[in-house]
């Protein structure tokens, strides 16, 4: 996991982020910080559109999962980065559960592949 270590972020720059390890005995979440997640799974998607939702008794804990950006591209071929955020300190686990994979079906011709774009800033190469 990752977490922003500006407080002021900059969307045309590379902002500094510092890396985390949850210890054993869980890690503290605090609110007003994103964090970085990354699943432990390896997804690829070429007929199907993957969406990602946060898991209901994570959410009632206050920890919102992906608020914004839950929706995956056609031809995603990687892990799945999690952006994540609590209302109030909640402690976390390595490896516990907080989000969950949709795949919807792709009806017909699929012109433009995620992995295949010269542009795809997520694409393990």
């Amino acid at each position: 996991m990752i977490t922003y270590t500006d407080r002021i972020l900059d969307v045309k720059e590379r902002n500094n982020v510092e890396e985390i390890t949850i210890p054993p005995e869980g890690y503290l979440l605090q609110p007003s910080t994103i964090y970085l997640g990354v699943s432990e799974e390896y997804i690829e998607t070429s007929q199907h559109v993957p969406v990602l939702k946060g898991i209901s008794s994570v959410a009632r804990l206050g920890i919102n999962v992906n608020s914004s950006s839950g929706i995956g591209s056609v031809g995603h071929n990687n892990t799945w980065t999690m952006e994540i955020s609590v209302i109030q300190p909640v402690r976390v686990y390595h490896g516990m559960p907080v989000a969950q994979l949709i795949f919807y079906e792709v009806m017909g011709e699929i012109d433009r592949s995620y992995h295949k774009m010269k542009n795809a800033k997520y694409v393990t190469r």
